[in-house]
């Protein structure tokens, strides 16, 4: 039961641990900076999955019962499938304030001191157990206060070292809270209308999934981090170990004391992962810590016997020998298993005493003449060390020697501090860079906080969503049931409103075709039969008769066959007998009456495309009626909807929560002002000193409107005085020009006229006939100006196109030009090479020959000059001229 019991919490707290717990001290052993235990929440993300397809797979059973049964409105019985419980197992991480993480450093600085102090009271005790009792708790209880003064004074320091600075952070706040609003934008309750989030139990899981991966990469991501720096710290230890075992060098050298030169190594807590590895020196190690157990064992159990009142000083004196001996090889182990403990001061012979103890107390002897020869030696090796020394002391050095002694002292000195300098910055840069990450560590810490609380305010919406699941799936199923049954009697208002327009252009159709073969008809009538004749077979063609519907059509209503009520509705006028007219054809009779049975068709499947038309008609107004009725019951599903949302909302609204707020946002605004000794009372408002600033800005700002609104005021008064004074000059003033002129009209007219009106309807005939020669004139000059307008843009499309023709015709011309230069000069160098082939290279030209040069000269002289006057004319746009060549004289 205990293996099971231990494997069992081994799978739960260490199997199942992504990153444990470390912490990366600081080389000033001032501040300490811890990993989040991390654990894998594989598990709980899978449980919490299982849920969702639970919870999901239970809604699609719900919705296909509901489907299958439209008509059921009723309740659904079906009880919800039981959810197990989350049981989130979250880390308890440490909970640190922003603001004391540089005293929780403190306090663990203290913890290490603490620990240092009482490691060396115990060592100290040990070694003075020849002093009384009284004297040595007077000592003790000394030596506690001074340590304690000291350790004080110590964290007095560091407080003030790292102070922080309220500007500062009060200015980080402020970005902190401006970046926050740009990127969540304003906050609305749930109870604002603008809220339109839809909880539910599976997106609440789903949020669950989505904190407890955001929680696993914020623990994790740090870890990274803190193991990284820790790797940099190692790395960092081998260097600096370098640099003091140079330092102790040094002071080996110099036989100095410097306690500060130790090598420093990552400790056990740094490296919990290898706390169950085993090697050689461990056990070696091992083995000799049981050898010096054993042998305190034997000495007790020796101590214990006695050998008698003679022996008794002797005993004693062997007994505290043997216990030195036993703590300094036990000091010499600890030191061996930890350089950072070895004495630089040390001399030869101190090391071979040390040696010498070693190889007495690894002899196993219990008898009286090995403590005799014990303190024999004891003796004689203390008075040859006196010896030694007093030689040592007495030899004296030159000058020579003291000065380059003292040099090399001073330069021993110099590089002592050149690598202790160097060995304090190494160490301060990483200290510093450690700071910067324990900073981070207490945000990481107080976001994991908050989320430990928004996860808990989950669950328990979760919980209160599981309660309304069943209600909110109903609601939402008959929204949905309402909304697809809308949209059918929508689908089929659509579908016969096509229906309609098919009939209607089918019925046009056979309107068509009907009046197509009644003229037919009617032609065939007047073509077949005799004048006198054609009246009565036209009436007996268009008669309208009852008939049957054929046998096949059993689907037909029973308003198109004839019955006894029907033949009662028949005009006497209309019962009378058909029978060919004499001097016919019966078979154009036949014909006529086969004709007329096929017109009845097309007259019938018209009435039966117009009944069904009714009936597409009816059955529209019906789907109208029951899709009002639809629309008033969606809108009260929606109603419903929404009424349930808001009893949802208040109910979410109702769970406490936790807010992360700074001290100096809680303002206290009692008359005393003094901070309450709990915040968990009503009378209590927490908001920001901006916020506050801001209020009495604006009261400010409204005292100072107050005061304009009114200055302004008094002016408009003033001036509102003067235009009422004006006004009522002016309403004088027109009252007087009034009274006289209805003076002048009496005097003048008699009665008043409105002159306005008078001069508007009197005028001239001729001045009227002027006026509408002058407008007609206008009308034909404008129409003349239009057609000029036209023309002048044909004759600019003109021109343009004769531009772009002309040039073309130039371009032609260029290249013809260039050809026939070309060619003219292969023609001439061909000529000349067939004359000096001629006349074996004569250059004398007969008078021929010149009288046909001066001829070709001439005739390219007209050309020319052709040429001239033809790009002349181009060049003007006015057209172009083609000059006929000259004919050569042979």
């Amino acid at each position: 039961r205990e293996e099971i019991r231990t494997k069992k919490m081994r799978k739960r707290f260490i199997d199942n641990l992504i990153y444990d717990r470390f912490q990366v001290i600081s080389f000033s052993r001032e501040f300490a900076v811890s990993s989040f235990r991390t654990p894998n929440p594989e598990e709980t993300i899978q449980r919490l999955k299982g849920e969702i397809n639970e919870l999901l797979a239970h809604d699609a059973n719900e919705e296909a019962i509901f489907k299958a049964d439209d008509n059921d409105k009723k309740e659904g019985n079906n009880d919800l499938s039981k959810t197990t419980g989350m049981n989130t197992e979250g880390e308890s991480a440490e909970g640190k304030d922003g603001l004391l993480s540089t005293a929780s450093g403190i306090a663990q600085w203290l913890l290490t001191e603490e620990k240092k102090w009482q490691e060396q009271v115990r060592m100290t005790r040990r070694e003075s157990e020849l002093l009384t009792t009284t004297m040595r708790q007077y000592l003790n209880k000394m030596d506690e206060r001074r340590e304690e003064r000291r350790r004080r004074k110590r964290g007095y320091e560091i407080l003030l070292t790292y102070k922080p600075d309220p500007a500062v952070e009060a200015a980080q706040l402020e970005e902190e809270m401006r970046n926050e609003v740009a990127r969540r934008g304003e906050c609305i309750l749930r109870t604002d209308p603008s809220y339109h989030l839809t909880p539910s139990a599976v997106s609440k899981l789903r949020q669950l999934i989505g904190l407890e991966e955001m929680m696993l990469n914020l623990r994790s991501g740090f870890t990274k981090k803190l193991l990284l720096l820790r790797d940099e710290k190692a790395t960092l230890c081998k260097s600096l170990n370098v640099l003091l075992h140079r330092i102790r060098e040094i002071n080996d050298v110099m036989k100095e004391e410097n306690t500060q030169s130790a090598d420093v190594h990552l400790l056990p807590i740094e490296m919990p992962e290898q706390r169950f590895a085993i090697d050689r020196d461990g056990l070696d190690a091992f083995v000799r810590q049981r050898q010096l157990e054993k042998m305190r064992e034997d000495l007790a159990k020796k101590a214990q016997r006695g050998f008698g009142a003679d022996l008794a000083g002797t005993q004693a004196s062997a007994k505290n020998e043997l216990m030195a001996t036993v703590t300094s090889t036990e000091k010499g182990e600890i030191q061996k298993n930890t350089p950072s403990q070895f004495s630089i001061f040390d001399t030869p012979s101190t090391g071979h005493r040390r040696a010498k103890n070693q190889t007495v107390t690894s002899i196993h002897k219990a008898s009286r003449g090995y403590s005799t020869a014990v303190l024999a030696a004891a003796a004689v090796r203390e008075r040859m060390d006196y010896e030694l020394r007093v030689k040592l002391e007495n030899v004296k050095l030159t000058e020579a020697e003291e000065e380059e002694q003292q040099m090399e002292r001073q330069r021993l000195v110099a590089e002592r501090q050149r690598l202790q300098c160097r060995v304090d910055s190494m160490m301060h840069a990483f200290d510093q860079r450690l700071w910067n990450l324990y900073e981070e560590r207490a945000e990481v810490d107080a976001d994991l906080c908050l989320a430990d609380a928004r996860s808990l305010l989950m669950l328990h919406e979760y919980q209160i969503l599981l309660v309304f699941r069943q209600k909110d799936r109903e609601l939402r199923l008959q929204y949905e049931e309402t909304k697809r049954s809308r949209e059918e009697r929508n689908k089929e208002m659509v579908e016969l409103q096509k229906g309609i327009g098919e009939q209607a252009g089918l019925i046009e159709k056979l309107q068509e075709k009907n009046k197509a073969f009644r003229h037919e008809g009617e032609y065939f009538i007047e073509s077949n039969f005799p004048a006198e004749h054609v009246p009565y077979v036209t009436k007996v063609f268009l008669r309208q008769i009852k008939r049957r519907k054929h046998l096949g059509d059993v689907s037909s209503d029973d308003d198109d066959i004839t019955s006894d009520d029907d033949d009662e509705d028949v005009n006497e006028d209309d019962l009378w007998e058909e029978a060919c007219p004499s001097n016919c054809s019966a078979d154009r009779w036949q014909e006529v009456l086969a004709m007329r049975e096929k017109r009845l068709d097309y007259v019938d499947a018209i009435a039966e495309g117009r009944r069904k038309q009714e009936q597409m008609q009816r059955r529209i107004e019906e789907h109208k009626q029951l899709s009002e009725k639809l629309n008033n019951a969606l809108s009260l599903s929606l109603q419903a909807i929404e009424d349930f949302k808001g009893e949802k909302r208040k109910q979410l609204n109702m769970l406490h929560t936790l807010v992360a707020l700074r001290c100096s946002q809680v303002q206290c605004l009692e008359e005393d002002e003094k901070c309450p000794d709990t915040f968990r009372r009503d009378d209590l408002v927490v908001v920001s000193d901006h916020a506050l600033a801001k209020l009495r800005h604006r009261i400010e700002e409204l005292a100072e409107e107050k005061r304009d609104r009114r200055t302004n005021l008094k002016e408009m008064k003033m001036k509102l005085q003067q235009l009422q004074r004006e006004r009522s000059a002016k309403q004088t003033l027109h009252a007087q020009w009034e009274e006289k002129v209805y003076e002048a009209m009496l005097l003048k007219f008699g009665r008043i006229v409105n002159l306005e009106l008078l001069e508007s309807i009197s005028g001239c005939r001729e001045v009227e006939e002027l006026k509408e020669r002058l407008r007609m004139e206008e009308l034909a000059w404008e129409r003349e100006i239009r057609k000029r307008e036209k023309k002048i843009l044909s004759l600019r499309e003109t021109l343009q196109s004769r531009l772009v023709h002309n040039t073309h015709l130039l371009h032609d011309l260029g290249d013809q030009e260039d050809d026939r230069q070309e060619v003219e000069r292969s023609l001439s160098q061909a000529t000349q090479k067939v004359v000096s082939r001629m006349y074996d290279g004569s250059n004398v030209a007969t008078a021929e020959d010149r009288r046909n040069l001066k001829f070709l000269i001439a005739a390219q002289q007209e050309e020319i000059d052709a040429l001239q006057a033809e790009v002349s004319l181009l060049r003007s746009k006015g057209g172009y001229l083609y000059t006929p060549s000259p004919s050569f004289p042979t």
